[in-house]
């Protein structure tokens, strides 16, 4: 490996190099295997023999800026095999800035040091199935030019991905990560694979890019889950993962369906300012703490159908372009839509509201039907506008529509409702009905 960049910080081979002719003035940037004075690559194969020799289950193994291929690889791991387990054992491993010209195959081997890959290149597949890192792992800035497998790897200290490049398909099917998981500003190319994953420690995934679906599906997030400005540009899935901590999505920017259903929140839940460009996809989504959805845009459709929300739902200056759906949703704390935008079909059919559901400065442009739904406490309407005909049906104690506008003739079908209507401003005809029969099932 040539280079005329600045020498490495690793004493190094200088294979190559010309500086009395004003060419490469560092030559092969390999690590010198001790106590040679060239890398593995232009060792003799005397002293490449000598030196494997020395080799055993539990070595250290430090390689840095040198070009493998599969046989000299194979070599190494060969010779620090454990006999009992068959698995390759290693000490620390330093692979830094290393380049592996072929398949470089991991599979199931034990990582007893530090395991450094930092900027290394890896231009055939990346094999670490199965693999155990029991300290910490770096993979950072990292360039895997085909598929990187580490499904039912185990990382037990951290694991550091930040601004690698996975060009190939990138697989992490039931990996275990102990310590913190680091992923952020990496680009994946292909498709990323986390399903059944499982993050005991904080996960990053900040600024992340997906340019290929990203699965989730199952995974569990027992910290901290961190996908803020992370842009997912084909379909992101995380059917019931389970978040147990806070975790954020806030500006993220999901081009392509996002599917969340079934999805478990047990901390708080941030959205605020995240961008779903086609249809998103929380039902029977659960959250237990706050679920937050500030200012976010809804391109298409948004559906909440059958969601629970424990704590307060915030949805204050959402703009839902296509279909909000949240039919059949539960919301045991205050439910926030104050300054919402609903440009078309409002659906909250059967939808249960425990405490106040606030809908002050909505904008209700092509709303026709709302309800029926049952409010145990205030349904805030203040200062609300509807842009055309509506039917709105609730089971609720007060109805609060002081400063609302009605551009078009509306109907309100209520039960129980005590209705406030100070400085309403009637456009069109506006017809009040009583309902003496519940208005869905449990609504009394």
């Amino acid at each position: 490996m040539t280079s005329t960049a600045p020498p490495p910080e690793w004493p190094h081979c200088g294979d190559g190099a010309d500086p009395a002719l004003g060419g490469d003035q560092v030559g092969c940037r390999g690590r010198r295997v001790d106590p040679y004075n060239a890398c593995l690559v232009h060792l003799t194969t005397e002293d490449r023999e000598t030196y494997v020799a020395t080799l055993a289950p539990g070595s250290d193994l430090d390689h840095r800026g040198t070009e493998l291929d599969e046989g000299l690889l194979g070599q190494l791991l060969d010779a620090v095999r454990d006999p009992g387990t068959q698995r390759p054992t290693i000490g620390d491993a330093r692979f830094e800035s290393a380049t592996f010209t072929r398949d470089a195959r991991f599979d199931s081997a034990t990582f007893k040091g530090t395991a450094w890959f930092k900027s290394a290149t890896f231009s055939g597949d990346a094999r670490f199935g199965s693999a155990t890192f029991d300290a910490p792992a770096f993979f950072g800035s990292v360039a895997f030019t085909s598929t990187a497998g580490f499904d039912s790897a185990t990382f037990i200290g951290s694991a550091g991905f930040n601004s690698a490049k996975f060009n190939g398909s990138a697989g992490f099917n039931s990996a275990t990560f102990i310590g913190e998981a680091r992923f952020g500003s990496v680009t994946f190319t292909r498709s990323a694979r986390f399903e059944s994953a499982t993050f005991s420690g904080d996960a990053h995934f900040g600024s992340a890019t997906f340019n290929d679906t990203a699965l989730f599906t199952s995974t569990t997030f027992t910290c901290g889950a961190w996908f803020g400005s992370a842009r997912f540009t084909r379909d992101a899935r995380f059917e019931s993962a389970r978040f147990t901590r806070d975790s954020s999505f806030s500006s993220a920017t999901f081009t392509r369906d996002a599917r969340f259903g079934s999805a478990t929140f047990s901390g708080e839940a941030r959205f605020a300012s995240a961008t779903f460009t086609q249809d998103a996809w929380f039902s029977s989504t659960t959250f237990t703490r706050d679920a937050r959805f500030e200012s976010v845009t809804f391109t298409c459709s948004a559906r909440f159908d059958s969601a629970t929300f424990s704590r307060r739902a915030r949805f204050g200056s959402v703009a839902f372009n296509g279909t909000a759906g949240f039919g059949s949703a539960t919301f045991n704390g205050a439910a926030e839509f104050s300054s919402a935008s609903f440009d078309s079909s409002a659906r909250f059919d059967s939808a249960t509201f425990n405490g106040d559901a606030r809908f002050g400065s909505a904008v209700f442009e092509r709303a026709p039907q709302v309800g029926p739904l049952t409010c145990a406490g205030v349904f805030d309407l203040s200062s609300a506008s509807f842009g055309g005909p509506v039917t709105i049906e609730a089971a609720a104690r007060h109805v609060v529509c002081r400063r609302t506008r009605w551009s078009s003739a509306a109907g309100l079908r209520l039960r129980y409702a005590e209705v406030d209507f100070t400085d309403t401003v009637f456009e069109y005809p506006l017809s009040i009905a009583a309902h003496a029969r519940p208005l869905h099932p449990g609504s009394g």
